[in-house]
């Protein structure tokens, strides 16, 4: 490596740390914006508090409670189902799925998404009894794995 490559390298990685720290401030700089919107519809609704001391007067000020943040909306929460129900939803639902379907195609049919891995138990048990097989196998990242059905 002569010196002129590592001078450049050098600068390269400075660059990145210089990018890194901004990011960094960034999403610091989110986040104390979304604390500040939790604080204000806390005290909207009348809680008994009031905004926090800004920092940077070297002053140390006691940590200021955190309204709690409520739970989503029951629609969107994913709910323990029991042993068997993903598999035998699927099953009750399999002639209403497309001839090649994926995940999409399952969660839609289902009305719920099923944790990832229950999910892919139950498609692989219908691939080891020949209903269905393997269309095309996705990468990470990439569009999701095709299963076609065999019968129907």
């Amino acid at each position: 490596m002569t010196r002129g490559e590592y001078e450049e390298r050098r600068r390269a990685l400075d660059a990145l740390r210089e990018a890194d720290i901004a990011m960094i401030n960034a999403v610091h700089e989110i986040r104390v914006r979304s604390l500040d919107k939790l604080w204000q519809a806390a005290a909207e609704d009348g809680a008994d508090f009031t905004r926090p001391a800004a920092p940077g007067n070297g002053s140390r000020a006691a940590p200021a409670a955190v309204p709690a943040v409520s739970a989503p909306p029951a629609a969107t929460r994913r709910t323990m189902r029991g042993r068997g129900e993903v598999l035998n939803d699927l099953d009750q639902a399999f002639h209403q799925l497309p001839e090649v379907f994926d995940k999409r195609d399952i969660t839609r049919l289902l009305g719920y998404e099923p944790a990832r891995a229950t999910l892919f138990r139950a498609l692989q048990k219908f691939m080891d009894e020949g209903a269905i097989a393997l269309e095309d196998y996705s990468l990470p990242g990439t569009v999701l794995t095709a299963f076609r059905k065999i019968q129907t």
